[in-house]
């Protein structure tokens, strides 16, 4: 990938962690970002793409072996999931349909585990209910503690905005 230039990896560092900016100089947020390390996409465009071809489309400014690492991460990503499917669908599909049919479920549990949990009664559904609304409700405080410029809508991906947000402030308080 190096020797031959792919994604102009040639012009850069051959093993570095960073984003590099159009011009092989490390990726400056700053440049991108307003006084409240918010995302500006009209800073983007005049740091970031190129001034002739004015495109989202320009490539990704990654050395190779980042490249690499990430290329590797999503192959393990569907490597497991073929893994699963492969090996495993025996198991995968019983278990798909003990979930659909009950009936069919309790005569089929005879293993040890199951006779020890049986003597034990059923969690009602109504606390999953209440799991799950007290998660919504420490979410949007949390969104409204940490991030109370983001909107309320964001909440279901409260987590990675957080991180993300984060990350910005930080390289942005750094590059200052």
């Amino acid at each position: 990938m190096y020797l031959r230039n792919t994604w102009y990896t040639g012009y850069l560092p051959f093993n570095e962690n960073r984003p590099y900016d159009r011009f092989g100089k490390p990726y400056n947020i700053s440049q991108v970002v307003d006084e409240r390390a918010n995302f500006v996409q009209s800073k983007y465009q005049a740091y970031s793409v190129h001034s002739i071809v004015k495109c989202i489309d320009q490539p990704l400014y990654s050395t190779a072996a980042y490249s690499v690492l990430f290329i590797s991460f999503f192959a393990s990503y569907s490597a497991t999931i073929v893994h699963a499917a492969l090996f495993n669908y025996s198991n995968i599909a019983e278990a798909m349909k003990n979930t659909l049919f009950p009936s069919r479920r309790r005569e089929r549990l005879t293993d040890v585990h199951y006779r020890l949990i049986s003597k034990y009664s059923e969690v009602p559904q109504w606390w999953y209910g209440l799991v799950f609304i007290g998660s919504v409700i420490m979410a949007f405080v949390a969104l409204t503690i940490y991030v109370p410029e983001a909107p309320k809508w964001v909440c279901p991906y409260s987590e990675h905005a957080l991180t993300s947000y984060s990350y910005l402030r930080r390289e942005y308080l750094l590059s200052s």
